[in-house]
């Protein structure tokens, strides 16, 4: 790893590197959504980098594996590396940013609204980790619902071979096609893929 190392009195660590030095989370517990991502790119786009990431002390991803595939993917490849053991709170200052305005507000919100649309458990891996690894995901707020059908994945068969229907069916109504369109633009792959909903739309109805 390239890097220019720098320190204080303190002794704290500082590392110039590349965005191709970090390394993905093979078990990221985020799959992420097609719409989280979008704004995702969109926020980097307008307002540059904003949160840190988090690295293990082998460069692996702990946290920030979207924003940094998504940093590599707009050519943001300069990385600063701040070594710490978690006593001391790292903060990232933005010197071109002033909360009290347009772009400082609208920053704030971006932050917010990235991180609640791009998360979609991937609750097999969950699982997996939670179990091998000794942890409960539910200690976190995280509630797994994947049906446990003894030896497989898929749900059990009917004799005619169709799949036992089981399902749990909701009805929204929307007061126009805007408010429909914005819902599905906001809800489906989220929904879809954090709560297995299949989703159909007629007329003004979902």
């Amino acid at each position: 790893m390239a890097k220019k190392k720098t320190s204080n009195d303190n002794e704290i660590q500082v590392y110039e590197a590349k965005i191709s030095d970090l390394i993905p989370d093979d078990k990221n517990f985020n799959k992420g959504t097609e719409y989280g991502q979008k704004l995702l790119e969109d926020s980097m786009r307008k307002f540059g980098a904003g949160r840190s990431v988090l690295l293990d002390k082998n460069n692996r991803l702990i946290g920030g594996n979207k924003a940094s595939e998504t940093a590599g993917a707009i050519d943001i490849n300069d990385v600063i590396i701040v070594e710490t053991d978690g006593t001391k709170l790292v903060a990232v200052k933005r010197t071109d940013i002033d909360l009290d305005t347009q772009q400082g507000r609208e920053m704030a919100l971006a932050d917010n609204a990235v991180g609640k649309a791009n998360l979609a458990w991937d609750e097999k891996m969950l699982a997996e980790m939670s179990d091998e690894l000794d942890f409960d995901p539910h200690n976190w707020g995280v509630d797994l619902n994947i049906p446990d059908n003894g030896d497989g994945d898929e749900p059990p068969e009917n004799p005619d071979g169709q799949r036992k229907n089981n399902a749990f069916v909701a009805k929204l109504t929307f007061p126009s096609d805007d408010k429909l369109q914005s819902f599905i633009k906001m809800y489906t792959d989220e929904l879809s893929q954090q709560y297995g909903c299949t989703i159909s739309v007629s007329g003004g109805e979902l």
